[in-house]
């Protein structure tokens, strides 16, 4: 890991209706890091819009660390 930096991960997908107050409160977390310049989010791979399918694909099998981004 580089000097100074932190790996800080959530998957707010998990959270649900029944845990409002945690969702909201990792919400403004991201929202107030974002704007300091403060996330980068690691993009893995890159699909043209038209492989839309390819992309999700990608994802269910495991093959995305990261994000997938739909370009076009």
């Amino acid at each position: 890991m580089i000097k100074g930096a932190k790996a800080i991960g959530v998957r707010i997908g998990g959270l649900n209706k029944f845990q409002l107050v945690i969702y909201s409160g990792v919400m403004r977390e991201i929202i107030r890091l974002q704007s300091e310049g403060k996330l980068r989010p690691y993009i893995s791979h890159q699909f043209p819009l038209e492989h839309a399918a390819e992309a999700i694909q990608a994802i269910i099998d495991r093959k995305v660390i990261g994000e997938a981004v739909l370009v076009g």
